[in-house]
């Protein structure tokens, strides 16, 4: 919307209340009484509807062409996307088929996660050998 340059406000205010009613498709015979009386008013109010209308018929145009390329685009995504979804689950298929023919013949599932695990830590002793001593020592 491109405001008219003018410094009166009311003026401004009928050019939006006119395109502001073309927009919600009100016909033009809604105006309001207050802009039907004043002839310079009117004119802004008209002025407001008539570039709400080419707006409308702008956006109209504009949607009815088709944007071949990011169709193409967004096509070839989805077949990216599919193929590799399709490859993913192929495989997960045939991991679970040579797990299942492991447990089958009986044979230990060995998975990278076990061959990596560090030996245990061995926790240091609670109790102190020195503390005993002391106490006995201390009572006597």
């Amino acid at each position: 919307m491109q405001i008219p340059d003018t410094d009166n406000i009311h003026f401004q205010h009928a050019f939006k209340k006119g395109y502001r009613m073309a927009l919600e498709g009100k016909p033009f015979s809604s105006m309001p009484s207050l802009i039907r009386r004043d002839m310079e008013m009117r004119s802004y109010f008209q002025m407001g509807w008539e570039q709400a209308e080419e707006d409308i018929s702008l956006s109209v145009d504009d949607d009815g062409q088709s944007d071949w390329r990011g169709r193409f685009a967004w096509g070839i995504m989805m077949l990216i996307g599919g193929i590799s979804t399709t490859l993913l689950m192929m495989s997960n298929i045939k991991e679970e088929q040579a797990e299942q023919a492991r447990l089958i013949a009986g044979t230990p599932v060995q998975t990278q996660n076990l061959s990596q695990t560090a030996p245990p830590e061995q926790t240091p002793s609670l109790t102190n050998t020195a503390t005993p001593e002391k106490s006995q020592k201390g009572m006597s």
